[in-house]
């Protein structure tokens, strides 16, 4: 059985900018929320980040954003782990409106760091165990356009 981490939400009044679409740090703290979501539902809870002294940092993250979302538009955003190591997550998101067209892409590196020392450190065995199961059952996809992206001006 393949699956993939899911969630659908809706976007809010508070989320709309100026320009009366969902504004851009919203797509990013959408993103990194659904992140956390992911841990916390894979080994590292916060109640387990306590226990065991330990929590993720984001090193490294890239938006594209492909579409507007306008207030109370339902969005749905599916999380892949593109790859890992012992102490490193590759994560890239994807962010559909509700006619499955893709409204946004979130490529995102995390850190587990050991907090006693405050720096990068393995992650706690059942986290680890758990990617790796995450990473095996997930289903095999095309990887987007978006992935590894360079911002640049073409000349």
């Amino acid at each position: 059985m393949t699956t993939v981490f899911t969630v659908s939400q809706q976007v809010s009044a508070d989320m709309i900018d100026h320009n009366n679409h969902m504004h851009d740090s919203h797509y990013n703290h959408i993103f990194s929320d659904i992140i956390n979501q992911f841990n916390y539902a894979h080994g590292l809870s916060l109640e387990e980040r306590e226990k065991l002294n330990y929590t993720m940092f984001t090193a490294e993250e890239q938006t594209s954003y492909l579409q507007e979302l306008k207030l109370d538009e339902v969005y749905t955003v599916k999380l892949y782990l593109y790859d890992y190591d012992v102490k490193r997550a590759h994560f890239f998101a994807f962010m559909y409106k509700q006619d499955d067209s893709l409204a946004a892409t979130n490529e995102a590196m995390m850190l587990g760091i050991d907090r006693d020392a405050n720096k990068v450190s393995p992650f706690p065995q059942q986290y680890h165990q758990q990617l790796v199961q995450y990473y095996a059952q997930q289903p095999t996809i095309k990887w987007p356009k978006q992935l590894g992206h360079r911002i640049g001006i073409p000349k």
